[in-house]
């Protein structure tokens, strides 16, 4: 969807995509609930942007 609100009465903000307040975040969907997260930290993207030495 190109435009449009997602957000629902329901349902956890969901911020635009690319904003400043959700980077790099996603909805996770879980059996009993659903959350917005940093896709970065769940992948743990800090570890594979760190050289190896030696």
């Amino acid at each position: 969807m190109r435009t449009g609100d997602p957000n629902g009465t329901d349902s956890p903000p969901w911020p635009r995509f690319g904003t400043t307040d959700s980077p790099d975040g996603a909805l996770s969907l879980t059996p009993d609930d659903t959350e917005t997260i940093d896709l970065s930290t769940a992948h743990n993207c800090d570890l594979w942007d760190t050289p190896r030495s030696g």
